[in-house]
């Protein structure tokens, strides 16, 4: 069990990692269809 917990926690780390960048990527798409704050909302997290 402790070893799961140790990879969901591994994942989640990087998810949050790489998730800086896809948001970034993706309020610059919204902001181009004139949608603010895309990311803010939670739409893209777990």
């Amino acid at each position: 069990m402790a070893r799961t917990y140790a990879t969901v926690k591994d994942l989640a780390a990087y998810y949050r990692m790489s998730q800086t960048t896809v948001r970034s990527k993706v309020n610059w798409l919204f902001g181009i269809l004139g949608v603010d704050r895309f990311g803010d909302r939670g739409v893209l997290k777990a």
